[in-house]
């Protein structure tokens, strides 16, 4: 049996971290519209304080318009705009479906993002409904994690493991799920962050209980699974869409939430199809990422 936890943002679409925000920025063809008319501007206006603010952002959005993607042919992160009114990527929604489509029957595809919000709840049917055009039949979310303000990189892996917990426990009444052996694929961005910025201990929301020390994929793994009911055999696989690099503008940091990357989606393959998160030979099965 497997789970699939879904982040939305930066998964399935692509955005840079704004530092002076604690934001982020999407990439969207309204979005790249701005940044292109105001860096052909050139000079900064006079006596407008919030320019530089602007122009940064505008950095960011050209710089992810331009960067090539491995392992995409030579495509830029561009091939991952979301087109107005949409906030989310069509190309890497059609991949989530060939995960979903690979998990088989025994499954369960549940909402770990932000979007799990009743405020996005408009933006969240959408979704469903191009995920069942791809799929070919009616989709919706089987669940979602647990509503709790999550404010840090540690909140959210705690939320999860708790999630994975109570579902090894009691099934949460997800259908689809009836065995004790369990694949947990984790689809994340963290908030746009590195490994090495996640925190190095303990919780904001010390009601979930959750002290520990992650810096790593590997460890954050470990820490999902590390709370699974007797008898439970649980496995966990996080995929991380992160990338980031220095703009050749202004010499600029640039963190994005990467999206479903045609290397992402394969090592997301790999492990539905044979458990691990390495190639295997049939990831061809997922079909040629577009």
């Amino acid at each position: 049996d497997t789970v699939i936890l879904v982040d939305v943002d930066g998964v399935l679409n692509v955005g840079a971290r704004e530092e002076r925000s604690s934001g982020a920025i999407l990439l969207n063809d309204e979005n790249i519209d701005f940044a292109f008319r105001l860096l052909r501007r050139g000079a900064l206006r006079p006596g407008d304080a919030s320019e530089p603010a602007r122009r940064a952002a505008a950095e960011l959005l050209v710089s992810m318009w331009k960067r090539k993607i491995p392992d995409e042919g030579g495509a830029t992160y561009a091939s991952f705009l979301c087109r107005s009114p949409s906030m989310v990527s069509a190309v890497l929604v059609e991949r989530l479906a060939r995960l979903i489509r690979l998990a088989g029957k025994q499954r369960a595809v549940v909402l770990s993002s932000s979007w799990r919000k009743q405020s996005h709840a408009r933006k969240v049917r959408y979704l469903e409904e191009a995920i069942s055009e791809h799929l070919g039949e009616a989709f919706t979310f089987d669940a979602a994690t647990p509503m709790v303000d999550e404010y840090t990189v540690a909140d959210r892996l705690c939320c999860l493991r708790n999630f994975v917990s109570s579902v090894c426990a009691s099934r949460s009444g997800l259908d689809g799920i009836r065995s004790n052996r369990l694949k947990v694929l984790v689809l994340e961005d963290f908030f746009i962050s590195a490994p090495s910025e996640w925190p190095a201990s303990g919780s904001a929301l010390p009601e979930l209980g959750c002290g520990f020390f992650v810096d790593s994929i590997d460890s954050a793994e470990t820490f999902i699974r590390s709370r699974p009911a007797d008898g439970a055999d649980v496995s966990v696989k996080v995929v991380h869409t992160f990338d980031e690099w220095t703009s050749t503008i202004s010499g600029l940091r640039v963190a994005v939430g990467s999206g479903l990357t045609a290397r992402r989606t394969a090592e997301a393959a790999a492990y539905l199809l044979n458990g691990r998160g390495g190639p295997c030979g049939r990831c061809d099965e997922a079909g040629p990422a577009p």
